[in-house]
């Protein structure tokens, strides 16, 4: 092995690394350009931070097999071999580093996928004691709960009792009175484009890496930034299917209602760089007066 092209590569393997975890993140999080193209600003963060980690996995690859010829270097093995020690020095260095990765990686997702089940059953439970409507419309199945907030969510996963829908979503009625169908079936997009475009994966991946890798700013950002950037980009989505105007407005009455300005925020995004108007398309078989109705 030659030691001072591997010493090399490992200077480079760790500057791409330490620059991708310091002059990311903040490349990334100036400028307006993120805000008009959230879809590229969240590709770049992966980009970055996935980059920087495969770039210290193999420096550590490398900076390691360097060891093992080092310390053989008195004896050198015959071409193309490993000597026994080298061998095990690299097979111990493996399991270690795959054995702590593995035990910290399964601790924090088992931690976040039971938090995402306690949230499930509790909204599963709202559901069944509150839901006074549920139909079918354009692949999802919405639930109608009674509630006087302005509230909706989507939940990936297909229901039993071949409604033949793929996602759920669930709408308080206090919502559904608030705003007219153009706006609501805005809202219904939205959720739905969550789902389509698999956000929970993200959102859950962007929360795996934070914990993981509490002390990396580039870990802690990407999960900070993620849930504005899926919720900007399901934005867009609902907008080029229903137009900008209906779900500036249902983001409106939203953050109004709920005293959440960041809807605000980004109804005000919608009206000053609105998306290009929607083909048309087949219209979303479904009310909020006819579902507050039937629940009555």
């Amino acid at each position: 092995m030659d030691v001072g092209g591997s010493l090399l590569a490992v200077g480079l393997l760790l500057g791409h690394a330490g620059l991708m975890a310091g002059l990311a993140p903040v490349l990334l999080t100036r400028g307006r350009w993120r805000f008009r193209r959230p879809g590229l600003a969240l590709g770049l963060w992966h980009v970055a931070l996935h980059s920087g980690l495969a770039a210290a996995a193999a420096s550590l690859a490398v900076a390691m097999a360097l060891a093992a010829v080092l310390v053989e270097q008195q004896a050198p093995p015959p071409p193309g071999s490993l000597s026994p020690v080298q061998g095990m020095v690299l097979a111990w260095v493996a399991i270690t580093v795959a054995g702590v990765a593995a035990v910290v990686v399964s601790t924090q997702s088992h931690r976040i996928a039971c938090e995402e089940a306690r949230t499930r059953r509790l909204l599963g439970a709202l559901v069944a004691e509150r839901g006074i409507h549920r139909t079918v419309a354009d692949s999802m199945v919405i639930t109608v709960v009674e509630s006087e907030r302005a509230l909706a969510c989507a939940l990936p996963g297909r229901l039993p009792g071949g409604s033949g829908a793929r996602h759920r979503v669930v709408v308080s009625s206090g919502l559904a009175r608030a705003l007219t169908p153009a706006e609501l079936r805005a809202v219904m997009q939205h959720e739905l484009a969550h789902l389509r475009l698999h956000h929970p994966v993200l959102v859950r991946l962007a929360r795996l890496n934070a914990a993981c890798l509490p002390l990396l700013p580039g870990a802690r950002e990407l999960h900070r930034v993620t849930g504005l950037l899926v919720e900007l980009i399901a934005d867009d989505a609902a907008a080029r299917r229903c137009g900008s105007a209906p779900l500036a407005r249902a983001l409106t009455t939203i953050g109004t209602r709920e005293g959440d300005e960041s809807m605000l925020l980004r109804a005000e995004r919608l009206r000053r760089s609105p998306v290009p108007p929607p083909r048309p398309r087949r219209p979303l078989l479904w009310s909020p007066q006819r579902a507050t109705a039937a629940g009555r």
